[in-house]
């Protein structure tokens, strides 16, 4: 049978500044997955295109190495180095993401690559170094200038006795997630890599936008933490428009539009999901998946149990910040899914109730022809509604993915005995 690399394999080529002491090379799993290899498998990855066999790329590879595979030497690396990382056709069930569960789901592309690219053209020059300097003196200036108003401007109940300003907030957002995302497409081209579609899915607990940006990783380190900061730097850009709106015109909607952007930066800042700031932890430390290492981290700290390979690889700094990083991030995801199975019936009763109440506020407010407040009312609703769906799906996730984990174990465990 002549091997072949599954749907959705790419070969990225090696990995600029890893924090791994041999230099890496990246393969894209058809799941997203950045798997990093040694040189020879991956040269033997580059020689599985379908059409050769075994012994033709035994031959390749001795060629560009400069010494001896055989035939046998490149079986044994297909079956027991390369097909367990889930990048080989017909070996059976692809290897799930060591953390499946925070994976985004129903991913769906919205702008073609093309379209990313044209918008990207124009955009890439705000990256440029005092294009850059002036935003953020500009921005630092424009908050400065924003403590010093009025304490009841940041008073909430603002927003919600004008419903029309929910709206207006509430849309911004979305386009603000949305810009937010060219901005990764933009500091992508900016580099030299070339940035893929944009889409949506579902992550945690609500609806997302995402960027391909794989071609990113074949930047350095530099360029990949730039294409890490691009959507937060225009989150930034939005902010200071919106503030600069308010500034012009007292319309208390710009302002609080530029401080939810505040909010999603805040938010993006989170290093234990797959967030930017998870990704500029990744690239700050030269580890493409962070939650990969956590199961060899964690069994690496138990006494007496061998050190996995890709832990023991990791230069002395860089397993230090893994190990931190992965203490911190299952203490307080196991918190806080513990928090939330605890509480998920009242969770899910307390969205019904004001569910059922937004409901009757929004018949209520369209009846009457109050139209913006009925409006306000629904977009609440659908919120509400989202949020308590994707509370029960992340639950039923987890425990799907947690009973796969113990059929796995207990399988593994009959088959030594």
């Amino acid at each position: 049978m002549t091997p072949c690399l599954a749907q959705g394999v790419g070969l990225l080529g090696e990995m600029r500044g890893t924090g791994s002491a041999e230099p890496g090379f990246l393969i894209r799993r058809g799941d997203g997955t950045m798997i990093v290899v040694s040189q020879l498998l991956f040269w033997l990855a580059e020689e599985i295109d379908g059409q050769r066999g075994i012994s033709e790329a035994a031959e390749n590879l001795s060629r560009r190495i400069g010494s001896t595979v055989g035939a046998d030497g490149v079986a044994y690396l297909l079956e027991h180095k390369l097909a367990p990382l889930g990048v080989i056709a017909g070996a059976g069930e692809q290897t799930k993401s060591p953390c499946a569960v925070l994976a985004l789901a129903g991913r769906a592309a919205l702008i073609p690559p093309h379209a990313v690219r044209r918008v990207a053209v124009l955009l890439k020059h705000l990256f440029h170094a005092p294009v850059v300097g002036i935003v953020l003196a500009s921005v630092i200036a424009m908050h400065l200038w924003l403590l010093h108003q009025p304490g009841s401007l940041f008073d909430t109940r603002a927003i919600l006795e004008h419903p029309a300003t929910l709206l207006s907030i509430v849309a911004m957002t979305a386009l603000g997630g949305l810009f937010h995302e060219f901005g990764h497409g933009s500091a992508s081209l900016y580099g030299g890599a070339e940035p893929g579609a944009i889409g949506a899915g579902f992550y945690i607990l609500w609806p997302a936008f995402f960027t391909d940006i794989t071609e990113s990783y074949r930047l350095d380190r530099l360029g990949r933490i730039r294409t890490d900061l691009g959507g937060i730097y225009f989150n930034l850009i939005l902010s200071l428009m919106l503030g600069s709106l308010y500034a012009h015109t007292d319309n208390p909607v710009w302002l609080w539009a530029a401080l939810a952007q505040d909010l999603i930066i805040l938010q993006q800042f989170i290093p234990f999901l797959r967030l930017d700031g998870y990704y500029l932890i990744s690239d700050l430390t030269g580890v493409p998946d962070l939650f990969g290492r956590v199961r060899p981290m964690i069994s690496s700290l138990v006494p007496g149990r061998a050190v996995d390979r890709g832990i023991n690889d990791l230069r002395p700094g860089v397993r230090i910040a893994v190990a931190i990083w992965v203490l911190s991030t299952v203490s307080i995801l196991g918190w806080f899914g513990v928090r939330l199975a605890l509480g998920f019936p009242q969770i899910m009763t307390g969205a019904w109730r004001l569910t059922a109440a937004l409901w009757a506020s929004t018949a209520h407010n369209l009846s009457s022809g109050r139209v913006a407040a009925g409006l306000a009312a629904l977009v609440q609703s659908v919120l509400v509604t989202i949020q308590a769906l994707g509370i029960a799906f992340l639950l039923a996730r987890a425990v799907a993915w947690t009973g796969r984990q113990a059929g796995a174990g207990i399988t593994k465990r009959a088959g030594r005995s």
